[in-house]
């Protein structure tokens, strides 16, 4: 169902005095992890989650189906808000209004759509190629018109730059904000100069910095350098997913090879916590509810 409160949260975040991070999650416990460390928004990435849920790269295996019903189950353990990756929307513009329709439903309280062709390719993985600014202002302009809550976020992607350069990313990014989206998402950007570049020229429209660190030129920024270029959101779609994918890397190979784990036990997350985490001790106090609820019915007898 559409959560307006999870929206308005989100909204409120534009007026933050400091940049707003987002981490990027990819299932419940990941996303569950980010909130109790404090976060005030995640953000469901396309290519971990993809790569969690089916084992596929980020080539346009997920449907709408398989990407909303995994944002349902995350969205749905959360109190702060979430936006999610809506890819291309999944087809024409018909097929945009069902993604923007559907992951409302879902709780989730926006997303970002992209102009790349379908089937989409993430930008890490290849040179990727993009539909006409025509069709791509289009779908941005049903999707603002299919939200049924005005706070639901539009993020306007452009992934223009893999092919076409600078210039005419940029100039998508205008016509991006010609039509009132909420965010302008530039990705694909490698270099510093273009990232430190880009805010100025779009200072009336929040813009998110979306890191691949380790990709291109650029230095390793801090989230305070990224406000001073004047970005107001920042998201790191891998960094969460590869650090717990090195840590399980490291722990196979080495059971397997030595059949004991002592050296990894005093680095593992607590039971204690992990029940925390997942709140077992509130839904055994429903359980018990439940089952006190049922010892006072009373049956019929049979005659």
């Amino acid at each position: 169902m559409i959560n307006t409160e999870k929206n308005l949260k989100f909204r409120k975040l534009f007026d933050s005095s400091t940049i707003v991070q987002i981490p990027v999650i990819y299932d419940a416990l990941s996303a569950l992890l980010a909130q109790r460390a404090g976060f005030e928004l995640v953000a469901m990435g396309g290519n971990c989650t993809m790569a969690s849920y089916m084992g596929y790269p980020d080539m346009g295996f997920a449907t709408e189906t398989d990407m909303v019903n995994r944002a349902r189950l995350i969205a749905k353990k959360l109190h702060i808000p979430m936006y999610a990756d809506a890819d291309t929307g999944y087809g024409n513009v018909n097929n945009v209004r069902k993604t923007i329709e559907d992951y409302e439903d879902a709780g989730v309280s926006g997303v970002h759509l992209e102009d790349q062709i379908w089937p989409k390719k993430c930008p890490v993985i290849t040179t990727v190629d993009v539909i006409s600014e025509g069709e791509a202002v289009e779908k941005l302009k049903v999707a603002m018109k299919s939200r049924r809550d005005p706070n639901f976020v539009i993020i306007g992607r452009t992934d223009s730059i893999s092919k076409y350069g600078f210039d005419e990313m940029v100039r998508r990014l205008k016509l991006f904000e010609e039509i009132g989206v909420d965010i302008l998402m530039p990705a694909g950007v490698k270099d510093e100069e273009t990232r430190r570049a880009l805010p100025k020229l779009f200072p009336n429209t929040p813009m998110l910095a979306d890191i691949l660190y380790d990709w291109g030129d650029e230095p390793h920024y801090t989230d305070k350098d990224f406000q001073d270029m004047g970005y107001k959101f920042v998201s790191q779609p891998f960094t969460g997913c590869f650090l717990a994918l090195q840590r399980l890397a490291d722990y196979f190979e080495y059971y397997r090879k030595n059949g004991e784990v002592e050296k990894f036990l005093d680095s593992v997350f607590p039971y204690e916590e992990y029940e925390k985490l997942l709140g077992i001790e509130d839904e055994l106090n429903i359980m018990d509810t439940i089952s006190v609820s049922y010892t006072h019915l009373t049956l019929p007898t049979n005659r």
